[in-house]
């Protein structure tokens, strides 16, 4: 006999743990059901799957993209009825800066003046000029394209050509975005630098001080007086690029009032709760992101 659940949920950071229990809490409150697995249950879920012993009606991978061992997982459950969020193969290509900056261009999103450099492994005497670094202006922001998170390999203050070869020696398999530095403006004394979640279809706006990593909950008037409105639509628009079911991205608002999009597809969120963290993620946005899940995903 097939036990069912309707969540299946993955993942190897210490830190998911707390997201994992709140997960826990929000399904047993609505009568649903959800089996967690880490390290340790690999091979045990999977020969549960495989024998059919156990079915899903939808899966959240948060392991895989840094463990292949939970690979097998998601091929087996490709193979039945469960909804895979944020299928692997997919995340993998739309979460390149170089890609998703492309495709962001063409669809006229607002995007600081950039470049995009080649590998050091595919093109390694690659010349990038002065006068392209002076359009840019100094200094300019190097991120790599793809093995990054939580700004890892970021130069946020980049002044010359020599920042851009060392950093392409340090992941020499990697492209990189060459990018304006952005000057957000001060609004109710804050930073104004947002992260945006796409949750399943939902919005969820957030004050980031991108300086301090601090989030904070955005208040109506907040919203209302800075026409945040505009970052919704960029979600929007981020979505129908890059086909996810849940990301972040990154814009600030300058003095003038522009909007500019900093960071353009992040598949795997932080939700490590404020009330644990206090660079954390406020509970109201975790939670949201749960139920996001359940009304849009699971249709309850």
């Amino acid at each position: 006999m097939t036990r069912h659940y309707n969540l299946l949920l993955s993942y190897t950071w210490e830190y998911d743990q707390e997201f994992a229990e709140r997960v826990k809490i929000i399904f047993n409150k609505l009568g649903l059901s959800v089996l967690v697995f880490t390290d340790n249950e690999i091979e045990s879920t999977k020969t549960l799957i495989e024998s059919e012993q156990i079915s899903f009606d939808a899966y959240l991978d948060r392991a895989s993209d840094v463990d292949e061992r939970y690979e097998p997982i998601a091929i087996l459950l490709s193979k039945t009825n469960t909804y895979l969020i944020n299928p692997q193969k997919v995340a993998e290509k739309v979460i390149d800066k170089g890609y998703m900056h492309n495709e962001a261009l063409k669809a006229g999103l607002p995007l600081p003046l950039s470049y995009i450099i080649p590998p050091l492994d595919e093109q390694k005497d690659y010349y990038i000029s002065e006068n392209i670094l002076n359009d840019i202006g100094k200094p300019f922001v190097v991120k790599p394209c793809f093995h990054t998170g939580g700004g890892e390999g970021v130069l946020k203050n980049a002044t010359h050509l020599y920042d851009i070869i060392q950093s392409r020696g340090n992941l020499p398999e990697d492209s990189y975005l060459i990018q304006k530095k952005i000057y957000p403006a001060t609004f109710f004394d804050k930073r104004a630098w947002f992260r945006i979640l796409w949750a399943f279809g939902d919005i969820y706006i957030s004050w980031w001080d991108d300086e301090r990593f601090i989030y904070q909950e955005i208040t109506n008037e907040e919203y209302e007086c800075l026409k945040l409105s505009r970052l919704e639509e960029i979600s929007r628009k981020f979505s129908g690029l890059c086909g996810l079911d849940y990301f972040s991205t990154e814009a600030a608002i300058t003095e003038s009032g522009d909007i500019f999009v900093i960071d353009y597809v992040n598949d795997q969120c932080d939700f490590r709760l404020k009330n644990n963290h206090p660079d954390g993620v406020p509970e109201a946005i975790v939670d949201g992101f749960i139920y996001s899940l359940i009304k849009n995903i699971l249709k309850v």
